[in-house]
């Protein structure tokens, strides 16, 4: 073979060398460029499943229709609106309730205001079963009580409790001549305490007379006789009281001037005419007896 024969052969060879390499390059890169597109392609393709599943499920009749909220986020959303629910229905109820107790407690204290009382406590509730209406304690004694007073030409009746005594005891009625006022019976006066017992509840008239001066309180009730004059219908006093079975408080006071001397009380009632107080219903009372 002659020379230029085989330089000719032999870089038809190199040619074919270069082609082989050539291409085995290009293989390796297409092999590449392959694996890239099937890494990258992959999610897309896992994730349009998995929307596709999704929509299937929430798609059950198949004709491609679609829902916007899963069951989960459906569920999630109900119970969510639920418990929102329930928190406000709550809290509103706490507010009602405190809003009733507060009007409960200004309506208290508007009527405390408007009647001028406040609830009464346990001692003052104590305090009010007990006073000036339990009635007289101790044993009860036939008469009254009097004191005897002297005088000094008194017009009316004086203040006998600012006054001191000038003697004491127990007597069967109402009367003038007590042993202390002495022969004359001027210028003294006579304070009679004690109870009256009614036999029946019902109204009851008094008729007060005097001379000179007198008065006489019966439960409470005021009959005024006083001043200096004779005891006469001119100067009688009348009064009708209603009055409840039982003891009622007396008093009567009466004063001397000088001359004559009388007292004389008088009732009626429903089952009696006007008649003298007889002793048999005046009493005083003796305690620890």
């Amino acid at each position: 073979m002659s020379n230029s024969s085989f330089s000719r052969h032999l870089a038809a060879c190199g040619d074919l060398r270069l082609r082989c390499l050539l291409f085995a390059i290009g293989c390796s890169f297409a092999t590449l460029g392959c694996t890239f597109d099937a890494s990258g392609t992959a999610p897309d393709t896992e994730a349009s499943s998995e929307s596709s599943s999704s929509s299937t499920a929430s798609d059950p009749t198949g004709d491609g229709s679609t829902s916007t909220t899963t069951e989960e986020d459906s569920a999630g959303t109900s119970s969510t609106t639920a418990s929102e629910a329930e928190t406000t229905e709550s809290a509103g109820s706490e507010e009602v309730s405190e809003d009733a107790t507060t009007l409960a407690l200004e309506s208290s204290g508007d009527a405390s205001e408007a009647s001028g009382t406040t609830a009464p406590s346990e001692s003052e509730g104590s305090e009010s079963t007990t006073g000036e209406d339990s009635g007289p304690v101790g044993t009860p004694t036939p008469g009254l009580r009097y004191r005897y007073y002297e005088g000094a030409n008194w017009e009316n009746l004086p203040d006998f409790d600012s006054l001191t005594p000038a003697g004491e005891g127990t007597i069967h009625n109402f009367v003038a001549e007590v042993p202390e006022a002495g022969a004359d019976f001027d210028n003294y006066g006579l304070v009679f305490e004690g109870w009256l017992l009614v036999p029946e509840a019902g109204q009851y008239e008094f008729v007060l007379q005097s001379d000179d001066g007198s008065r006489v309180i019966v439960d409470g009730t005021l009959i005024d006789n006083d001043g200096r004059h004779a005891a006469s219908e001119e100067y009688e006093v009348r009064q009708t009281l209603a009055l409840d079975e039982g003891y009622a408080e007396i008093r009567l006071e009466y004063f001397e001037a000088d001359q004559s001397h009388t007292i004389w009380l008088r009732w009626d009632g429903p089952a009696f005419d006007l008649q003298d107080v007889p002793d048999d219903v005046l009493f005083y009372f003796v305690e620890g007896e």
